[in-house]
């Protein structure tokens, strides 16, 4: 943990907020305690559209996530390692990295778990770009070019429809950034949380509380004063 870090996790505005580190994971009181040190970590530390913040474009009324200067912050709070193992599952026009990421504790070394995220340049938003020149699109071979149409409200309120023109992107423009894309995605798989269900409390991961909200099950996370939260709503970069 480098000098920022422990300076950014004991004050804040020159104050002290005493955040301290949960040193057992296998209690439930232990589990709540840790996620409640994240909530004051939220509340007392980090910043909002820095480490946390809604996803530029998104509906009216989505909840704020956590962003990968957040992530970090908290896994230095806890004092976790992270091991990232990256496979190269490229081709000719593809570039396609999986990594499973290993979570220790950055003090004894046990194993806590593991992720796996994976992201590629054949994804929609990676893939394909829009264009304004009807010249560059005509340029294109017929199989790195298409056409989208989309629906929109006019000033009267009218329904319109105008087709947009697409060009395929250069994959190695984009190597890298599928690559700390498919880093962030397993990270997020890796993060634990206590969860209530009708079922009873349960720790499960991040990827596997956003299977059980698409589901439709309901969720309750612990509050901050000892009482259950319940999940109005989960959003996914």
């Amino acid at each position: 943990m480098t000098a920022a870090q422990e300076q950014a996790l004991t004050t804040s505005n020159a104050q002290s907020i005493n955040l301290t580190v949960v040193e057992s994971w296998q209690s439930i009181e232990a589990l709540k305690a840790r996620i409640q040190q994240i909530q004051r970590l939220m509340n007392d530390v980090l910043k909002k559209d820095v480490d946390y913040g809604i996803i530029p474009n998104m509906p009216k009324g989505t909840k704020p996530c956590l962003l990968k200067p957040g992530s970090e912050q908290i896994l230095a709070m806890f004092r976790l390692a992270v091991e990232p193992i990256v496979e190269d599952l490229s081709t000719e026009d593809c570039f396609r990295y999986r990594i499973t990421v290993r979570l220790t504790d950055a003090r004894t070394g046990a194993f806590l778990g593991a992720g796996v995220g994976e992201a590629s340049t054949d994804e929609t938003k990676y893939k394909w770009k829009r264009t304004y020149s009807q010249k560059e699109y005509e340029a294109m071979p017929a199989d790195r070019r298409r056409s989208k149409w989309i629906s929109y409200r006019d000033d009267h309120g009218q329904p319109q429809d105008v087709e947009q023109f697409m060009i395929r992107q250069e994959p190695a423009d984009l190597a890298n950034t599928v690559l700390k894309m498919a880093k962030k995605r397993c990270l997020g798989s890796n993060m634990p949380a206590l969860v209530k269900t009708d079922l009873g409390i349960s720790r499960v991961r991040i990827d596997t509380m956003f299977q059980m909200y698409r589901k439709g099950t309901d969720m309750w996370l612990p509050g901050p004063e000892s009482n259950w939260v319940k999940v109005l709503g989960m959003i996914r970069e």
